[in-house]
């Protein structure tokens, strides 16, 4: 006779675990978005004036530079 869960000796106790109660399941996927967050960086105060100085000169040169934006969840921008 093949086993299903109405079998004598089954584990019935933990059926109803499976069901997740939709607060549970919000909460559930709240704390994994705030596992994967990023902390934002701390320049000092010379990383700070070397991207403006960087930023001028582009400015004033009409040249493209690349800049990263932060974003605390996924992809930073380019």
């Amino acid at each position: 006779m093949k086993e299903n869960k109405l079998t004598p000796g089954s584990n019935m106790m933990w059926e109803a675990s499976r069901i997740i109660l939709p607060e549970h399941k919000e909460l559930m996927n709240h704390l994994q978005k705030e596992r994967n967050r990023k902390t934002k960086p701390v320049l000092a105060e010379e990383e700070v004036n070397i991207i403006s100085q960087q930023l001028s000169d582009s400015m004033l040169n009409k040249s493209q530079i690349t800049v990263e934006l932060f974003r605390a969840f996924g992809q930073n921008s380019f």
